[in-house]
């Protein structure tokens, strides 16, 4: 996509040596007129931190979470310290100071909570069953309020299953399962999944979501401070993303893997026993994004990246 509009802008990527986040500096760092990156070590919920960055931002990428559900589970003073504390010190500033950046939030498809039917859309009430996503929905309420209140222009995306290849990889165990089972065959260890591994997951490419974010940025005043859902629109079962896996690497290293099932661990979230797809209808409408990348396509690049760095 052109990304001439970028020229002009001055952008802030919160959680910039991320997953999402370094995959999209690198794409955007060669177009933008400047690009800040803050890592793990910022203090978000410092608001002098906001205050000497906000007076030169044109346009915020907030990519930057805890992203595991058990650990919020287990620790949720800690994760709202750290998946909501921040926005609203965001808020704060940018309300003391008439600062107004555009903004781009990361949220997740889980805000919702567990859907009886899909393809999923926006228009389900949110029933979250998680700490981490009644954080994340608690989040999503305030850059509501900074575009319907502030006057802010600001969108959310509502992530499905992120996966492929980036420089930074997911450090949370119950998230990256795509790139954690490639590696797994690539060592010769089995692929480990719970139960016949028949629950639903739209499995999106990062590529695909670099795009969405891009064209979130080019399209803000659009986006009307809504959320969006973000998929790639089809559905695979557990066991047939590890089928393709297997068969992935076998292809390109004769390597046989193989795929064991475990009965799920007692304290394993309700969250992870839902059925998900996406529809993404109403984010193509305003921009005309599409998913590109099938699953097939996007575990090959996968195996291929991980390869080479073995």
């Amino acid at each position: 996509m052109n990304l001439n509009f970028l020229k002009t802008k001055s952008i802030l990527v919160v959680g910039g040596t991320g997953y999402i986040g370094s995959s999209l500096v690198k794409t955007i760092k060669p177009h933008a007129k400047s690009v800040t990156v803050w890592n793990r070590s910022t203090n978000l919920c410092d608001p002098t931190v906001w205050k000497r960055q906000l007076p030169k931002t044109d346009l915020i990428f907030y990519l930057a979470a805890q992203t595991s559900s058990k650990y919020a589970n287990e620790n949720p003073l800690e994760d709202v310290t750290i998946n909501l504390l921040p926005i609203i010190t965001f808020i704060n500033v940018c309300t003391e100071g008439h600062f107004r950046p555009d903004i781009i939030f990361a949220s997740t498809v889980t805000a919702v909570g567990i859907t009886k039917s899909y393809p999923v859309n926006e228009s389900l009430p949110n029933r979250p069953i998680t700490v981490y996503d009644i954080h994340k929905l608690a989040a999503e309420k305030y850059v509501f309020y900074y575009a319907t209140v502030l006057k802010g222009n600001a969108g959310v995306l509502r992530l499905a299953n992120v996966y492929g290849p980036s420089g930074s990889e997911s450090k949370a165990t119950d998230r990256g399962i795509v790139s954690f089972f490639v590696k797994q065959v690539l060592q010769n260890n089995p692929i480990t999944i719970y139960g016949d591994g028949m629950f639903m997951r739209d499995y999106i490419f990062i590529d695909d979501i670099i795009n969405a974010f891009l064209l979130s940025a080019n399209y803000i005043r659009k986006l009307h401070g809504n959320y969006y859902v973000i998929g790639s629109g089809f559905g695979h079962t557990i066991v047939q993303m590890a089928k393709t896996i297997v068969d992935s690497v076998f292809e390109k290293t004769g390597k046989k893997g193989t795929i064991k099932s475990v009965p799920p661990p007692i304290d394993l979230s309700p969250i992870e026993s839902r059925h998900f797809i996406a529809d993404s209808s109403a984010y193509k409408k305003i921009t005309e994004w599409n998913a590109t990348i099938t699953l097939e396509e996007g575990i090959k690049k996968t195996v291929d990246y991980f390869i080479k760095k073995t």
